[in-house]
């Protein structure tokens, strides 16, 4: 058992936390800068169709200002992305690392069908709101 592991479980999210801020930060100013500006998603503007995550900030913001509808209207899965990627990125923490590899790894590819699957969707019917 490594220290990381006998850490509280508390201060392993703050070891994640510190370990991965610059992401962090850099996905805070995309997303103001996004907001704030009006430019969009870069993806979009590239490649000119939208990603699968296109939507999730403005749900959120939604979310924040309580417009449930709304934010599910952006992307259903606005809820799920966030915490999938922080758990992809933070497998090693206790109630994560508990789980067996095989399981995770099933549940990683369930989570990343769900994810295709909306978009396959949201693809077919237009996308909403976006």
């Amino acid at each position: 058992m490594d220290e990381f592991e006998k850490l509280p479980f508390y201060k392993q999210w703050f070891v994640i936390i510190k370990k991965n801020l610059a992401v962090i930060i850099a996905c805070i100013i995309a997303v103001f800068l996004m907001y704030f500006t009006g430019y969009g998603c870069l993806i979009r503007r590239v490649i000119h169709h939208p990603c699968p995550s296109c939507g999730v900030s403005r749900a959120w913001i939604c979310l924040l200002h309580g417009h449930i509808k709304e934010a599910l209207e952006y992307h259903p899965l606005f809820f799920f992305i966030p915490l999938f990627v922080l758990c992809c990125v933070s497998h090693n923490i206790k109630p994560i690392s508990c789980i067996p590899r095989k399981i995770q790894m099933v549940l990683f590819i369930l989570g990343l069908l769900l994810i295709a699957l909306v978009y396959i969707y949201r693809i077919i019917n237009g996308f909403g709101p976006v």
